[in-house]
Protein backbone atom coordinates (compact mmCIF):
# COMPACT_ATOMS: atom_id res chain seq x y z
CA UNK A 1 0.00 0.00 0.00
CA UNK A 2 1.30 2.90 -0.97
CA UNK A 3 -0.69 5.73 1.32
CA UNK A 4 -1.99 8.98 0.75
CA UNK A 5 -0.44 11.60 -1.07
CA UNK A 6 1.15 14.57 1.29
CA UNK A 7 -1.27 17.00 1.97
CA UNK A 8 -5.24 18.32 3.55
CA UNK A 9 -8.34 16.56 2.13
CA UNK A 10 -11.55 18.09 3.29
CA UNK A 11 -14.98 16.45 4.06
CA UNK A 12 -17.72 17.29 5.84
CA UNK A 13 -19.77 15.73 8.62
CA UNK A 14 -23.38 17.37 9.17
CA UNK A 15 -25.57 20.25 7.41
CA UNK A 16 -27.50 22.04 10.62
CA UNK A 17 -29.51 24.55 8.93
CA UNK A 18 -27.44 26.67 6.71
CA UNK A 19 -24.47 25.42 8.39
CA UNK A 20 -22.32 22.52 7.48
CA UNK A 21 -19.35 20.74 9.84
CA UNK A 22 -16.42 20.26 7.92
CA UNK A 23 -13.17 18.13 8.76
CA UNK A 24 -9.73 18.62 7.56
CA UNK A 25 -7.50 15.66 7.37
CA UNK A 26 -3.80 16.43 7.34
CA UNK A 27 -2.06 13.57 5.84
CA UNK A 28 2.44 13.09 6.43
CA UNK A 29 4.40 10.63 4.86
CA UNK A 30 1.13 9.06 3.63
CA UNK A 31 -0.71 8.74 6.70
CA UNK A 32 -2.73 10.70 8.64
CA UNK A 33 -1.12 12.90 10.84
CA UNK A 34 -3.74 15.01 12.39
CA UNK A 35 -7.98 15.61 12.25
CA UNK A 36 -9.38 19.43 12.76
CA UNK A 37 -13.07 20.23 12.61
CA UNK A 38 -15.57 23.17 12.47
CA UNK A 39 -18.25 24.60 11.11
CA UNK A 40 -18.50 26.82 7.69
CA UNK A 41 -21.42 29.05 6.32
CA UNK A 42 -23.72 30.52 8.24
CA UNK A 43 -22.67 29.76 11.97
CA UNK A 44 -25.15 31.42 14.17
CA UNK A 45 -26.76 29.53 17.21
CA UNK A 46 -24.47 26.70 16.65
CA UNK A 47 -20.69 25.98 17.07
CA UNK A 48 -18.33 22.76 17.39
CA UNK A 49 -15.82 22.32 20.07
CA UNK A 50 -13.33 19.35 19.57
CA UNK A 51 -12.88 16.71 21.58
CA UNK A 52 -10.10 13.96 21.23
CA UNK A 53 -9.07 12.50 17.94
CA UNK A 54 -7.40 9.00 17.01
CA UNK A 55 -6.34 7.73 14.14
CA UNK A 56 -4.11 5.36 12.08
CA UNK A 57 -2.46 5.11 8.66
CA UNK A 58 -5.64 5.04 6.61
CA UNK A 59 -8.88 5.86 9.14
CA UNK A 60 -9.89 8.06 12.36
CA UNK A 61 -12.29 8.65 14.86
CA UNK A 62 -13.04 12.24 15.29
CA UNK A 63 -15.42 13.48 18.20
CA UNK A 64 -16.49 16.06 19.66
CA UNK A 65 -19.82 18.75 21.22
CA UNK A 66 -22.05 20.32 18.34
CA UNK A 67 -23.58 22.93 20.75
CA UNK A 68 -27.06 24.90 20.09
CA UNK A 69 -26.13 28.77 21.20
CA UNK A 70 -28.65 31.39 21.98
CA UNK A 71 -25.81 33.55 20.11
CA UNK A 72 -22.91 32.74 18.43
CA UNK A 73 -19.19 31.12 19.56
CA UNK A 74 -20.61 29.25 22.45
CA UNK A 75 -22.15 32.20 23.95
CA UNK A 76 -25.51 31.14 25.62
CA UNK A 77 -25.27 27.46 25.01
CA UNK A 78 -28.81 25.85 25.16
CA UNK A 79 -27.90 22.62 24.53
CA UNK A 80 -24.74 20.50 23.57
CA UNK A 81 -25.05 17.76 21.65
CA UNK A 82 -21.91 15.04 21.52
CA UNK A 83 -20.91 13.41 18.06
CA UNK A 84 -18.50 11.33 16.50
CA UNK A 85 -17.38 10.50 13.26
CA UNK A 86 -15.10 8.06 11.18
CA UNK A 87 -13.25 9.14 8.46
CA UNK A 88 -11.18 6.94 6.48
CA UNK A 89 -9.32 7.50 3.03
CA UNK A 90 -9.54 5.84 0.12
CA UNK A 91 -6.01 6.02 -1.58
Amino acid sequence: MAGCANGVYSGSGMTSGFATLNFDVSVSGGCISGISGGFTGWTLGVSYTQGGTSFGCNSGTVCGSVNYNLFFEGVGTLYSERVCYSISLNC
